[in-house]
């Protein structure tokens, strides 16, 4: 996955590579999300791993995120992911 612009929202090439290092740690674990996120979740995540989780969480934890995080790009990131689920929920259509 390209972390430089995830869903229109653009990243910074230290914070996409973050993000991607995280990905694989978490997927050599053998960890899902959810479970990664229970282990790491902190106020003091850096932006690549806030990034993987606003991307890769389950929606319903992920708008914690939308709420929470001070940085309005993560909370564009699952803002994008909620359009995309309403459209394909309604066949397309965009209620």
């Amino acid at each position: 996955m390209d972390w430089t612009s995830v869903r229109g929202v653009k990243f910074s090439g230290d914070e996409a590579r973050d993000a991607s290092d995280f990905s694989e740690i978490v997927k050599n674990f053998g960890l899902v999300p959810d479970a990664a996120y229970e282990m790491f979740r902190s106020d003091r995540l850096s932006a690549g791993k806030r990034l993987y989780f606003a991307e890769m969480l389950p929606l319903d934890k992920a708008m914690a995120i939308l709420l929470l995080d001070e940085d309005a790009r993560m909370g564009q990131v699952v803002n994008e992911r909620l359009k995309a689920e309403r459209i394909s929920q309604n066949d397309g259509i965009i209620v």
